[in-house]
């Protein structure tokens, strides 16, 4: 299944619209100060992709969508996915309406079975990694990684990454993996994060990275397949997205609080 074909991403918290267009790039940058709602625009929108699948291991990263009556919208070419807050049942369901003036029988029903199909991965940016395929999912934790699965040995090997089970390849010696450096463990957990999925969702995106490491990690990011949005705290008073990636930035500005703006970047 080809990565997430998303034209258009829309979040609405608190009665803060944030629309973000994609256009040449599937790739978003969030920056901000706290409470500029980074993480929650990657929690509404990891919510829509999973909001009717049966693991519960996404949970507790939703406490609060609610409070703030989240809504958040994904426009492909042919179908919008809609996530839809039942105030009654304090919880969400999700919508699928066809995109265009043309009717078909049949588009809520395909347009759930393809949202279901769709490869999710989230990274908290700090330990915790997530992928979930339909009603499998997979948990890794950094500091307990351990990694049973040949076709992500073969996928990390193509990035000369060389893992087998909780062992690494360091200078032509296996390493326990949990003698790595926290940065060095963050940038595998990023590799993994990516690995098989349409799309990808990040936390603390430099946390523990200095800035050359970053900057690597976004080079390559920016290649890959899978729709990305990945929030950033300190990234963006060292690297000029604009001028490093050719990237296209907005702002937005908070009802709450007009000084305090969401900043957008699509690498």
């Amino acid at each position: 299944m080809p990565a997430i074909e998303a034209k258009r991403i829309k979040v609405i918290i608190a009665k803060n619209e944030i629309e973000i267009p994609l256009t040449d790039s599937n790739k978003i940058l969030l920056y901000g100060p706290n409470s500029s709602y980074k993480s929650t625009v990657i929690r509404a929108v990891l919510r829509l992709l999973t909001v009717n699948r049966r693991s519960n291991a996404f949970d507790h990263l939703f406490d609060g969508l609610t409070d703030n009556e989240v809504v958040a919208e994904i426009e492909t070419s042919n179908v919008s996915y809609r996530l839809l807050l039942l105030s009654y049942f304090n919880n969400y369901d999700v919508s699928v309406r066809q995109i265009g003036n043309r009717w078909r029988p049949g588009v809520e029903e395909e347009g759930r079975k393809l949202l279901h199909k769709y490869r999710i991965s989230y990274f908290d940016g700090i330990n915790t990694i997530i992928h979930s395929f339909e009603d499998n999912t997979e948990v890794y934790k950094l500091d307990s990684l351990r990694i049973e699965n040949p076709e992500l040995h073969n996928y990390l090997r193509s990035l000369s990454k060389y893992v087998y089970l909780d062992k690494i390849m360091v200078n032509n010696s296996w390493r326990p993996m949990r003698k790595l450096s926290i940065s060095e463990l963050k940038e595998l957990g990023i590799y993994i994060s990516l690995y098989n999925a349409d799309a990808v969702l990040i936390e603390n995106f430099d946390a523990f990275l200095d800035i050359r490491k970053a900057e690597k990690l976004l080079d390559w990011l920016a290649r890959t397949e899978p729709l990305v949005i990945a929030e950033t705290h300190t990234l963006v008073n060292h690297i000029d997205l604009e001028d490093y990636f050719d990237a296209d930035c907005m702002e937005f500005s908070l009802r709450s609080n007009e000084k305090v703006k969401l900043g957008v970047c699509l690498i």
